[in-house]
């Protein structure tokens, strides 16, 4: 056809919101055809899209073909207009364009999606035999990222990947056509200037004036600028992809018509590059469908939650209508009652307080009697304490007498002797020293081989060093739990709790003010809450006062309410007297206080106190030295005021253990919600015009500080104070060492979740070595056999083992509970038959079982007839572990494999698994908590005792995980890389791995098997689809695993009686049977 016939069309191109709206309504300025079948405009395109309805319609179709959307991530399938169906949709596209050009010269076209789906229209245009024009829209991908978010809450990432795809399918598609681009922030601040540029590539006169002024003065406006970013600040964004700065660069120039001769060269290697990673967006696509998804799912939740809530509303206020009538009722009765019994009191008014005035005579009187015989007792426990200390000493210096270091062999031996009452217990100890013995001699060649002798005789030395220092330390450990456990002499009548941060300048005399109260029957417990050393140094000089009880926490928790709650929790007196760091308790408070509480007149006890300011902190009304008097109150009153002074109440521990303990939430309100808290549950205050207390006011405390926003801590005050407080438990588990382990991290992360709950939780160490810095909380308390004494270890309700080496020492720690928390079958760790029945025995104990998998519980109530079992799964940190920015960039053509495991256990199968992928053409990275690779072993990377956290980044960086380990109990590293989007495949193992799904979830092959490890990574390794397949469904298995789950089934378990086991697998359908 002549040239001069020919139809022109002009297609504008360009990603959604980067201006191709704008620019198409420029066109039409100058003289370009739309027609009039317009999408029509929107609330976030007001000025209208200059869309053509079936243009725009016909693009969705052909993507609904080929299973994508205008937001799709994944790159569309390489010729898929060759398809037959998309054959067909051509000839439909023909005819609509045809139409749509009758009576147009210039036609404009114009929908975002056409950039990815110019090898559909392109065969379209030739078939016509149109003259085209490709004029694209540039904006900074920033400003695009920014639109989507606020449009269609589009992650940014997500919006600058697919700004690079529409720039670079719509670049490489019209190398060879006449194009031009225009930068839409240039038409915004030029706008003339640009129309021209339009006007002079497309040979139009644009002569218009009207249309122009109009589409400049009404259309175009400062508005449509939302975001004003300058070039330079694409490298400012953090993550902005590396395409994208450079390809943004060139449109920028080509906009400026200075075009590079590397133009087309460079736009051709971005898209390479995509192509490259059509895997990587695949995944990424497939995630950004199931997230589409769940917010989908929790969208309609919320709706059918609110609906509920107004359906529970309405049905409210009908009850509260009922019950205001009902109350109505009510009081009218109860007026007519009153007025009737308001006469019989005034007959027996008299007589009730003639005898209320004769009972407390009775009870001051036996309250002094009482006091006076416990003092007697007091002085003697003391003066017989002192003669025991007397006698240990002498026992001391005798059993550290040359003679009792000469005989100590033939004792030894005589100790032996009487163990092993009988032959076959002789033979069986001899077996289980002998299969010691093999392994450390199996454990000494593997260092000889890999370290060398030098290496050797130091571990030697150190190995020695550890078994003899352990040895002494549970010798001391045995020598003060059963003291501890006799709690021997009477306890104290009352117990002082100070919590401590800092104030070293008053701390000493605090204490001293409280070990100098004129009546001896009570105990001083200092816990401190990271303090700093000076403070810690003033503690220690009462360490061994035998009334101080010191208590610490390694981490601040910022308030003393935690302090406050340890005191309680560890309180031996029948009585709790409060006393901050830097108050000053009255020598007689004690003495004053006591009667009223021993006599039964009342259950909370305070008084006045004396106000000490040191010039740093003025309060109005109140002068150094004043005597303040607190009134008699109840609930109404303490609902409106705090009346009592905290530091001059004294308290009755049952009290305390009926309403609860402070709760940290009411953070400088804690006491006032406390005493409220305490009159609701029925406790009786009273107050005594007497100074019990030197109250310190300065710069550094709160007391009398009164919030700006008090009408938010009244409402939290009226709310919370009918509701129960907490009852934090003492809970501590047995460690047999502190190394990096999957159990051991198990362990920790259960301490964790105590922790944060409020309970009072700790780790006790059979080893004097190591720490657990590599867990990362250090907030966790670590005591060793020797520091036993410092954790009140005979105040313990939940006593875990975890191992079974730790097992015995329920028997020798006292404890409310006794639990052993078993992560395996242990026998299997072990090939000697003497050390596997002693593994059992443990198994066949007293106390209760909580057992992390269900092979686990089955295997203790089927083999030992075990009943109490309780069922606690484990769970993933889905916050620490989830695909993350590789160490090193993957490469599609070399797959990465990963085998990790302690090298120097055999059972662990790491050699297996280097044997079964040393020849296959991959990249081998290797992970070892123990042992190094053999001089001989192939691999590009290597990592050594990795701190737990670091992990997510080596899963992220591999394609493969190989894990032959022979024994598990629940194998976390699958499941961690599962998490991390890394393909799996797992060596059967002797006990069970809940979670694994042949061929579902990931690859297992059979225990210790090569060939079909070998087999099972070079199909994954050549099969993308099924690496993708199991690492989508790795993702969904990883969703079921959670520490919620499992911090509500071991809250069922501290809750529950000895007797019943806890059953349940997730916080929502956890039972108690």
């Amino acid at each position: 056809m002549n040239s001069q016939n020919q139809k022109r069309i002009v297609v504008v191109l360009g990603m959604h919101r980067s201006g191709t709206s704008a620019l198409t309504r420029a066109l039409v300025a100058i003289g370009a055809g739309v027609g009039d079948n317009l999408l029509p405009a929107g609330h976030d395109n007001p000025r209208g899209f200059w869309e053509d309805k079936d243009f725009v319609t016909l693009n969705d179709r052909l993507l609904a073909m080929l299973n994508a959307g205008f937001d799709s991530l994944a790159l569309l399938p390489e010729g898929f207009e060759r398809r037959t169906d998309v054959k067909e949709l051509q000839l439909e596209a023909v005819l609509m364009l045809r139409e749509k050009l009758q009576g147009n010269d210039l036609f404009a076209i114009k929908d975002p999606r056409t950039c990815r789906l110019l090898p559909f229209w392109q065969p379209v245009f030739q078939h016509l035999d149109l003259s085209v024009t490709y004029v694209v829209a540039v904006r900074h991908p920033l400003s695009v990222a920014d639109s989507l978010s606020a449009r269609n809450q589009f992650p940014k990432r997500k919006s600058l990947w697919l700004w690079l795809q529409h720039y670079a399918a719509a670049i490489n598609n019209t190398q060879d056509a006449p194009r031009l681009f225009i930068d839409y922030d240039q038409l915004l601040a030029a706008p003339q200037q640009q129309l021209q540029r339009i006007a002079s590539r497309l040979e139009l006169a644009a002569d218009n004036d009207a249309a122009i002024r109009d589409y400049i003065d009404n259309f175009l406006s400062s508005d449509l600028r939302h975001a004003a970013y300058t070039p330079e600040d694409v490298q400012l964004f953090q993550g902005m992809p590396e395409p994208v700065v450079q390809a943004y660069r060139s449109l920028l120039a080509a906009a400026a018509d200075v075009e590079s001769v590397d133009f087309a060269a460079d736009w051709q290697a971005v898209g390479k590059a995509l192509e490259q990673q059509h895997g990587m967006l695949d995944f990424l696509q497939e995630y950004d469908r199931l997230c589409q998804q769940l917010n989908t799912e929790l969208q309609a939740a919320s709706q059918q939650l609110e609906s509920s809530a107004q359906q529970s509303e309405r049905e409210r206020l009908e009850h509260q209508e009922a019950h205001n009538r009902l109350e109505q009722r009510l009081m009218a009765e109860t007026t007519r009652l009153n007025d009737l019994l308001a006469v019989e009191r005034g007959r027996f008014g008299e007589f009730r307080d003639k005898a209320a005035r004769e009972l407390d005579d009775l009870r001051t009187q036996t309250a002094r009697e009482k006091i006076e015989a416990v003092q007697a007792s007091q002085n003697e426990i003391n003066r017989l304490q002192a003669q025991l200390s007397h006698a240990e000493n002498e026992l001391r210096i005798f059993r550290d007498s040359n003679s009792m270091r000469i005989t100590a062999p033939a004792r030894a031996l005589v100790r032996l002797l009487g163990r092993t009452a009988s032959p076959h217990q002789a033979k069986t100890s001899l077996r289980i020293g002998l299969a010691k013995v093999d392994q450390l001699l199996a454990r000494s060649g593997f260092i000889l081989r890999q370290e060398g002798p030098v290496s050797f005789c130091r571990r030697t030395v150190g190995y020695v060093s550890r078994s003899v220092r352990r040895r002494l330390t549970i010798k001391e450990a045995e020598r003060y739990l059963p003291v501890a456990a006799a709690n021997t002499g009477t306890p104290p009548l009352v117990s002082f709790v100070t919590p401590i941060y800092d104030r070293t300048d008053v701390l000493r005399q605090t204490i001293q003010s409280a070990l100098a109260q004129t009546l001896p029957v009570f105990e001083v417990i200092l816990v401190t809450d990271g303090s700093p050393a000076p403070t810690m140094a003033v503690v220690e000089e009462f360490r061994n006062d035998p009334r101080v009880r010191i208590f610490s926490y390694p981490v601040s928790s910022g308030n003393a309410v935690r302090g406050r709650n340890k005191g309680i929790l560890e309180a031996r007196g029948r009585y709790i007297a409060f006393l901050d760091s830097d108050d000053l308790a009255a020598p007689d408070r004690l003495e004053v206080c006591l009667p009223l509480l021993e006599s039964g007149q009342a259950d909370v006890v305070y008084g006045s106190w004396r106000a000490k300011l040191d010039g740093t902190r003025e309060i109005d009304g109140l002068v150094d030295g004043q005597v303040v008097h607190s009134p008699n109150c109840n609930l109404d009153m303490l609902l409106k005021v705090c009346v009592p002074c905290q530091s001059t109440v004294m308290v009755r521990r049952d009290s305390l253990l009926k309403a609860g303990f402070l709760k940290p939430r009411m953070e400088y309100r804690e006491d006032h919600e406390l005493w409220a808290r305490l009159a609701f549950y029925g406790a009786r205050f009273k107050t005594i015009e007497h100074v019990l207390t030197d109250l310190r006011l300065h710069a550094g405390n709160n007391e009398l500080n009164f919030k700006d926003n008090d009408g938010h801590w009244e409402a939290l005050l009226a709310r919370e104070y009918r509701v129960q407080g907490p009852r934090p438990k003492k809970i501590a588990f047995i460690l047999a060492c502190l190394g990096i382990s999957g159990g051991a991290a198990v362990v920790l992360r259960h301490v964790s979740m105590l922790i944060e709950q409020g309970h009072d939780a700790f780790i006790i160490s059979l080893s004097n070595e190591g720490s657990i810095e590599w867990f990362g909380n250090p907030a966790i308390r670590v005591y060793r056999l020797d520091e036993l004494s410092r954790c009140g270890a005979d105040n313990i309700d939940l006593l875990f083992a975890t191992f079974w080496t730790t097992v015995d020492w329920l028997e020798r720690i006292p404890a409310r509970r006794k639990l052993y928390f078993v992560q395996s079958d242990e026998r299997l760790f072990y090939e000697e038959d003497a050390v596997k029945a002693q593994v059992a025995a443990t198994y066949q104990g007293s106390h209760e079982y909580v057992a992390i998998a269900q092979w686990i519980c089955n295997m203790l109530r089927n083999e030992y007839g075990q009943n109490a079992v309780h069922y606690v799964p484990n769970g993933l940190d889905q916050e620490m572990f989830y695909p993350d920015s590789p160490l090193q960039e993957k490469n599609p053509e070399r797959p990465r494999v990963l085998i990790e495991g302690p090298i120097s256990v055999p059972f662990k199968g790491m050699a297996e698994a280097y044997e079964a992928i040393k020849d296959l053409d991959c990249e081998i990275w290797i992970v070892s908590s123990s042992g190094r690779p053999e001089a001989h072993w192939r691999y590009d990377r290597f990592f050594q005792s990795v701190n737990h956290a670091e992990m997510r980044h080596i899963y992220s960086s591999c394609d493969i995980l190989l894990k032959m380990s022979r024994v598990e109990s629940f194998a976390y590293p699958p499941l961690e890389a599962m998490a991390c989007g890394c393909a799996v495949v797992l060596g059967e193992v002797k006990g069970g791995v809940e979670y694994a799904e042949d061929n579902v979830n990931l690859l297992k092959v059979e225990a210790g098997s090569v060939d079909q490890a070998r087999q099972a990574v070079a199909r994954l390794m050549a099969d993308e689809s099924l690496r993708k397949r199991l690492q989508l469904a790795g993702y969904e298995t990883v969703r079921n695993w959670s520490w919620e789950a499992s911090s509500a089934a071991m809250t069922a378990v501290l809750s529950a009686d000895p007797g019943r086991t806890v059953t349940g697998v997730a916080a929502e359908d956890l039972t108690v049977v």
